[in-house]
């Protein structure tokens, strides 16, 4: 060997993949990407899957921001699934409409818990980056208030007034020019009270409502 030689100094490399994705508030209601609205403090936690099974613990966390963007990288080949967990007072929309770069991809949910779920298992591959894996989700609105009996006739809600039980209250609604149609029925409680929840509503969807208030014959409005 040649005494002034040394070749002992190796170096090696590795290739790492990445995953990653789009959070959408999906405002008109399509279940899917067309208004691209990003869904900020959507907090994205990352699990390893070892022999088909999802590991007690994320590997990587992160929260979205204003654009809407999460991103993972530095992942070897493997196995992994992504939970989502959405701001207060979103629902996450229906899985898998549209296109593979539309769609959601929310599709195990815990209990119906539709507030957070995971998705599919994911199949990484060696030298890979697949920013497809996004989650849509929507806010929902609610209609309530109260019927009384105006004993004074004065048509202010008096301290000393009581609600009415028992009054049949419609939810109606409609799109642009459509007609008027029911959408939801309740009756007040003891206390005169009764609300509508679960509703669409936003400027994006155009869906306006109104309450119709079945009284009995005999009764006055004031």
């Amino acid at each position: 060997p040649d005494p002034y030689s040394d070749d002992t100094w190796d170096a090696g490399l590795m290739v790492y993949s990445a995953l990653g994705g789009f959070c959408f508030d999906d405002e008109n209601y399509t279940d899917q990407q067309d208004l691209f609205i990003p869904l900020p403090g959507t907090v994205v936690d990352l699990y390893r899957v070892v022999n088909g099974e999802r590991e007690a613990e994320p590997i990587r966390t992160a929260t979205v921001g204003d654009d809407g963007r999460y991103f993972f990288d530095a992942l070897v080949e493997g196995q992994y699934q992504i939970h989502f967990t959405y701001p207060e007072g979103y629902y996450a929309v229906a899985p898998n409409v549209g296109t593979n770069t539309t769609d959601s991809n929310t599709a195990i949910f815990n209990d119906g818990d539709m507030t957070q779920g995971y998705s599919e298992i994911i199949n990484l591959g060696y030298d890979t980056v697949d920013r497809t894996w996004d989650a849509g989700a929507y806010m929902l609105s609610s209609i309530g208030d109260y019927v009384w009996l105006d004993e004074n006739r004065n048509g202010i809600q008096d301290e000393n007034e009581h609600g009415v039980e028992g009054v049949t209250v419609i939810l109606q609604s409609h799109i642009g020019d459509e007609a008027w149609s029911n959408e939801a029925v309740t009756v007040t409680d003891q206390d005169g009270k009764y609300i509508f929840t679960m509703l669409k509503s936003s400027e994006s969807y155009g869906k306006q409502y109104r309450v119709v208030f079945d009284f009995a014959d005999d009764t006055t409005v004031t």
